[in-house]
């Protein structure tokens, strides 16, 4: 069984995040899109998340979404202008091997 991954995307612009969510959804990914560090928290603390994709203005706050999953990995996005596309391939690069469930 082929099980998508999840992804919790936190960024501080609502029209980049509905992109990233949008080209992420459209790779297969399950996305979880939020403007609000606390609300990302509070998704890590209830589920089980493959990826993390932060903003630059919200590195500070990666460790402590960490304390929920210390296992999560993160990709953070480094502010430099990318292509939707570019943003996709990275981040679907960066996700971490998924053993398949059952």
């Amino acid at each position: 069984m082929n099980v998508s991954p999840t992804i919790v995307v936190l960024h501080e612009h609502a029209g980049v995040l509905e992109l990233i969510e949008a080209v992420l959804h459209d790779r297969g990914a399950r996305v979880l899109g939020t403007l609000d560090a606390s609300e990302a928290a509070a998704i890590l603390r209830r589920l089980k998340v493959d990826l993390l994709v932060i903003s630059r203005a919200h590195e500070q706050v990666a460790g402590d979404l960490h304390t929920s999953q210390t296992d999560l990995a993160a990709f953070i996005l480094n502010g430099e202008p990318m292509w939707l596309d570019e943003i996709a391939d990275a981040v679907v690069a960066a996700l971490p091997p998924r053993p398949e469930r059952l």
